[in-house]
């Protein structure tokens, strides 16, 4: 650093409020949206691309993900977990079991290759009534709505009704 005065940079030391994991996710992004690149004939140096040039030039602004530590990952995941047994209409749960099982059957599949309990019991809880409602499910994603949407949307449907 001294040997090329880097400390009198205006820019030096800039970022050293963030860690080093920080950093290395930063870069990555970096990377990713094509702005730099690793020069692997350069010892594994980082290299800035021709997008980097509008960054470095014209001031275009890149925009990057904030970094959350994993710990800080796993805390919002808790946070936005399933609902718990308290919301869960367990009477709907026995009925979509029921029609788990049915499906299950129907595929020669074991049961949670359908759904898993943690899934039925957010959906008894969230009771949803359109595709869109039913992907905010947890455990639901594209496949297994177009899969079996239509039907677990109508098996609460009618359940609703008898209530």
């Amino acid at each position: 650093i001294t040997q090329f005065e880097w400390q009198n940079l205006k820019t030096f030391g800039a970022g050293e409020d963030l860690s080093f994991d920080a950093w290395m996710d930063y870069g990555a992004q970096l990377i990713n949206a094509g702005y730099a690149a690793v020069a692997y004939d350069r010892g594994m140096t980082l290299s800035l691309t021709a997008l980097a040039a509008g960054v470095l030039k014209s001031g275009k602004a890149v925009s990057l993900v904030n970094y959350v530590p994993f710990g800080a990952k796993k805390t919002a995941a808790k946070k936005a977990a399933p609902a718990g047994t308290d919301d869960v209409n367990m009477e709907l749960f026995d009925q979509l079991k029921a029609l788990r099982k049915t499906l299950a059957d129907e595929r020669k599949v074991p049961a949670y290759i359908i759904f898993s309990d943690k899934t039925l019991k957010d959906m008894a809880a969230k009771a949803p009534r359109t595709l869109a409602d039913f992907r905010q499910v947890h455990g639901v994603g594209e496949a297994k709505a177009e899969a079996y949407g239509a039907v677990f949307i109508k098996a609460i449907q009618e359940w609703l009704a008898r209530t």
